[in-house]
């Protein structure tokens, strides 16, 4: 699947569960391949073509985590996973890799 349509249904996904009737809020968990699970989680706030918005962990402050900086760690997802590249590449290329890091394992488990 190419990041435009992985980009696709991940918004579309976002968007219908962000706008949920019923309150429920989505929330992610944060996550790290090496880590797994932290017992951290965030909420998200607004899904769009542009970026995802959501809440930090600690001090509910927004951050916008634009599609840009999800398609650079989507091409890099399938090395990171396989050890060849580590959380510091990553670093090294999104500004805020612990919340795209922990979107990414959300959308690729929830995105088909």
């Amino acid at each position: 699947m190419t990041f435009e349509e992985f980009w696709q249904k991940g918004i579309d996904l976002l968007r219908t569960k962000i706008s949920d009737p019923g309150g429920n809020k989505i929330v992610i968990d944060n996550w790290r391949a090496d880590r797994g699970l932290s017992g951290q989680r965030f909420p998200l706030v607004k899904a769009s073509d542009a970026g995802i918005k959501c809440l930090s962990i600690h001090a509910s402050k927004e951050i916008n985590i634009p599609k840009e900086d999800m398609e650079v760690l989507y091409g890099m997802w399938g090395d990171y996973l396989s050890g060849e590249v580590n959380r510091m590449d990553i670093i090294d290329s999104i500004p805020r890799p612990a919340y795209c890091l922990s979107l990414m394992k959300y959308l690729k488990d929830n995105v088909s």
